[in-house]
């Protein structure tokens, strides 16, 4: 099982402009990671690489 959030519009952007993130967590391997992302639209290229 997988589980992927995503988060948009944070009020304050990053030091490198980043007001999108999600968090990806897979069940089966316990794997969890954090991904910043400057725009809501580019979600599905970082998961897919």
């Amino acid at each position: 099982l997988v589980h992927i959030n995503v988060y948009s519009s944070i009020k304050t952007k990053s030091n490198k402009d980043f007001t999108n993130f999600f968090i990806y967590i897979n069940n089966n391997s316990k794997f969890e990671t954090l991904y910043f992302l400057k725009h809501k639209l580019k979600v599905f290229q970082k998961f897919k690489a």
